[in-house]
């Protein structure tokens, strides 16, 4: 799940405001280490980029990364298509990819006929 910006500094707004009311409230020592603990994590990854092990998205086939993402304008390191994000395989590339080869297929075998 990728979060805009603004949906992080929310969030982070969000826990230090939890955070304050822990102590406020005087939470057990143990408590709130253990808590601030997982905060600080939280934290660390909220404000960390993000990283791109691999570019291809989750459900593409190793022949449509190929054939149509790695040659899509979209495509810079990572897909960029905010409806291929949300839906991966439903872009407008790879279903025109996907409908020509089959009108390609449906072709060649009305020719044998």
């Amino acid at each position: 799940m990728t979060l805009t910006d603004n949906e992080k500094k929310l969030i982070v707004d969000a826990v230090k405001v939890y955070a304050q009311i822990m102590r406020q409230q005087g939470a057990p020592a143990s408590t709130q280490a253990n808590t601030i603990a997982v905060i600080q994590s939280l934290m660390k990854k909220m404000l960390e980029p993000e990283t791109v092990d691999d570019p291809k998205l989750k459900g593409l086939t190793d022949e449509e990364f190929d054939n149509v993402c790695l040659k899509c304008d979209k495509f810079k390191n990572q897909c960029t298509d905010p409806v291929a994000k949300k839906y991966p395989g439903k872009c407008d590339p790879i279903l025109n990819y996907h409908k020509s080869a089959k009108e390609g297929s449906s072709n060649s075998s009305e020719e044998g006929v």
